[in-house]
């Protein structure tokens, strides 16, 4: 599959922000990520995505089959919707990587980090 990154956090001068990337190694390597303050929606997810050389390998990239973008772009807007459910108790989220699977097979989380809050600790 192609590997992502998917995170959120709350900036302190910003406030609640998604992030979704190349992920792996890419992450430092390519430095392929987008940054954007949530709520977001489905079309602002893709829009995301569009802008990332991480597309590129979604579609198929030098002879590969294609990643199911769908499921890609569903799990980020999953994640996005959950960090803002629970944020009062999440400090930081972060999946990395997210395998994208070939087309129709979904995606699958490697590695999950969770930064609770210090008052919360995952309780």
């Amino acid at each position: 599959g192609v590997e992502a990154i998917v995170g959120a956090r709350t900036d302190p001068l910003y406030g609640p922000m998604l992030l979704v990337g190349s992920g792996g190694v890419l992450v430092e390597l390519a430095k392929d990520a987008a940054l954007r303050l949530l709520p977001v929606s489905a079309t602002e997810v893709a829009a995301m995505l569009d802008r990332l050389k991480l597309a590129t390998l979604l579609s198929g990239f030098r002879g590969r089959p294609a990643a199911d973008r769908p499921a890609l772009e569903a799990t980020v807007l999953a994640l996005a919707h959950f960090f803002l459910d629970h944020r009062a108790r999440i400090k930081d989220i972060e999946i990395n990587p997210l395998m994208v699977r070939p087309a129709g097979q979904g995606t699958v989380a490697v590695d999950v980090r969770v930064l609770w809050r210090e008052d919360s600790q995952g309780a």
